[in-house]
C-alpha cells in the first residue's frame, strides 16, 4: 500500500464493506458531495494516510503544516471520507499537541480519525510486546492526555505476513501456521485493549483475497479455513480486503465473494488501489469501474 487514499464504498445488504482507494503521488479532486458534518458521517468511506516522508502527501509531511493540512481536509470533504486511517510514527507520543490539533479538525468535520500501526514481524510471539508497547504509548495514553474530540477512535492493524521476506519460500503449510500467528496477534492486540482502558476502540485488519485458497494455504480442510476467519471476526470490528493489481469487476468479486458471504462477525470492506497509470489507465477508467 502506499502513501495516500481516498475511499468508496460498496454497500450490500445489512454488511457495509468498503472501497479503499490508494492514491500514489496525487490527491484525487472530485467534487462528489457537499461540504458538511453530516455528510462526512453518513458516507462510509475511509482512506489510508501513511506517514511516507517521501511523499508531499504523507502525514509526516501535511500535519503539522497549516495550509497542506487545510488542502487534505479540503480533499477528504470533497470526496466524501468519513474515516481516516493514519500512521504517525512517535508523534503522538512526541507531538501529541500536534496530533491532537489534527484529530480535532478531523472531528470537526465529522471526520473519524483511526490511528494505523504497521509492522509485520508482530505475528511472531516474542515481539507481541513491542506491538502492545506502542498500542498502550501512541493510542491508549494518548487518548488518556487529550480531550474527545482528539482521541483516536480505533485502532486499524496492517500486519501482513505475506509481507515477510521468509514468505517466498515458505510450504503452503508454513504459511498456514503464520495465519495462525496471525490471528493469534489479533486476540492479543483485542485483549490488550479490553484490559488497559481500551474496551470501546474499534479494531480493524487488512487481508489479502487469497488467505482462503487452499492452493495459496495449507488448510487441512475447509473447516480449517472456516474457524480461522470465524476466530479472527471475533477480535476484530473490521476487515479490509485487498483485492489490488485487478483491473476488471469480475475479478475483483472472485475475489472478495467468499469473505463477503461467510464473514460474519466483522465488518468487511473492500479495497482498490489507484494505480494510474497502470492498473487503471486514467481516473475516468477508475471511477467507471
Amino acid at each position: 500500500m502506499t502513501s495516500s487514499s481516498v475511499v468508496f464504498p460498496r454497500i450490500t445488504g445489512n454488511r457495509r464493506p468498503m472501497t479503499m482507494v490508494v492514491a500514489t503521488g496525487f490527491w484525487l479532486a472530485i467534487s462528489l458531495l457537499p461540504f458538511g458534518k453530516a455528510d462526512a458521517q453518513s458516507t462510509e468511506r475511509g482512506t489510508w494516510f501513511w506517514g511516507s516522508a517521501s511523499s508531499t502527501w504523507g502525514s509526516v509531511n501535511v500535519v503539522g503544516d497549516a495550509a497542506k493540512e487545510a488542502a487534505v481536509r479540503s480533499n477528504f470533504v470533497s470526496n466524501g471520507i468519513s474515516n481516516v486511517y493514519g500512521s504517525y510514527g512517535n508523534r503522538p507520543v512526541s507531538e501529541t499537541t500536534t496530533i491532537a490539533a489534527w484529530n480535532t479538525s478531523l472531528d470537526n468535520l465529522g471526520i473519524r480519525s483511526d490511528l494505523l500501526l504497521s509492522e509485520n514481524t508482530w505475528i511472531d510471539p516474542a515481539n507481541h510486546a513491542n506491538m502492545t508497547t506502542k498500542i498502550q504509548a501512541r493510542l491508549l495514553d494518548f487518548n488518556a492526555s487529550v480531550g474527545a474530540p482528539a482521541r483516536f477512535q480505533g485502532l486499524h492493524l496492517d500486519i501482513e505476513p505475506q509481507g515477510l521476506g521468509s514468505w517466498s519460500s515458505a510450504s503452503p503449510t508454513q504459511k498456514r501456521d503464520y495465519l495462525f500467528q496471525l490471528r493469534d496477534t489479533y486476540q492479543v492486540a483485542r485483549d490488550y485493549l479490553d484490559t488497559h482502558g481500551g474496551a470501546g476502540v474499534a479494531m480493524a485488519a487488512d487481508l489479502p483475497v487469497w488467505f482462503d485458497s487452499s492452493s495459496s494455504i495449507g488448510w487441512t480442510d475447509m473447516a480449517e479455513r472456516d474457524a480461522w476467519y470465524a476466530s479472527i471476526g471475533s477480535s476484530l470490528d473490521s476487515i479490509s480486503l485487498m483485492p489490488f493489481d485487478r483491473d476488471t469487476f469480475s475479478s475483483i468479486d472472485s475475489g472478495v465473494s467468499w469473505e463477503l458471504a461467510n464473514i460474519t462477525g466483522a465488518n468487511v470492506r473492500v479495497g482498490l488501489e489507484v494505480d494510474i497509470p497502470g492498473t487503471w489507465a486514467n481516473m475516468a477508467e477508475f471511477m467507471a469501474m
